[in-house]
């Protein structure tokens, strides 16, 4: 399994998470807990004290990993629900 953001940045804090869009084509996702909801307009994705939605066209699970997760598609707009930050 890959691991993008460790090789970069390091380790992710506990309990946060971090995200990269890749020229509107990819997602990287690090910190996520669960997958609430894959279909080709959307994924959400459950985070320790929040959601965060992908939506876009053709989406698809490219790679799935403990806390990290790949989303290849044309996505349009990632959004955040309950985050605190």
């Amino acid at each position: 399994m890959f691991d993008f953001f460790n090789d970069l940045f390091g380790e992710i804090e506990k309990h946060s998470y971090r995200y990269q869009v890749n020229n509107g084509k990819q997602i990287i996702v690090e910190g996520y807990k669960t997958v609430l909801k894959v279909d080709d307009c959307s994924i959400i994705l459950k985070l320790v004290n929040g959601e965060l939605e992908i939506v876009g066209n053709n989406l698809r699970v490219k790679e799935l990993g403990t806390n990290t997760i790949k989303i290849a598609g044309k996505i349009t707009t990632v959004c955040e629900t309950g985050v605190i930050k």
